[in-house]
This record gives C-alpha cells, sequence and structure tokens, in this order.
C-alpha cells in the first residue's frame, strides 16, 4: 500500500480532474492500464513501466476514499 504524496497530482496521472466520481476513475484506469502495461508494449518495456507505475499508484490512491486527496 502506497502512502498519498500530497506533492503529487494523481488526477493528472489519470487524465482526470478532481471531480471524478470513483466508477469513472476505475474506468479510466482500466483503459490506460491496457495502453501503457509494458507487457503489451513489446520493445519499449522501459519507457512504458514508469508510466504505468505512476497510473497505477493514482489509482490506488484515488479508489480509496480514506485517501483520497482533494
Amino acid at each position: 500500500m502506497m502512502k498519498a504524496d500530497v506533492r503529487r497530482d494523481y488526477y493528472a496521472n489519470l487524465g482526470l480532474q478532481p471531480s471524478a466520481e470513483t466508477e469513472g476513475i476505475k474506468k479510466h484506469f482500466r483503459r490506460l492500464a491496457l495502453k501503457y502495461h509494458p507487457d503489451g508494449n513489446p520493445g519499449k518495456e522501459r519507457e512504458f513501466k514508469a508510466k504505468f507505475q505512476a497510473i497505477q499508484v493514482a489509482d490506488e490512491i484515488l479508489s480509496d476514499p480514506k485517501r483520497r486527496l482533494k
């Protein structure tokens, strides 16, 4: 479980507005996960690994109402 970092904009990592609902966050994360997953981009794993990890952390933080930053 990652600790929320107040200096990071998790909404920007997912390309969402702070008013996004939990269900919208999940849907958008799934779409981005398919696009940026390193296994789905052979030969470009290094490029996509950092992006995938960033959206993964953002989803983890924003999907939990107790940890969600507004």
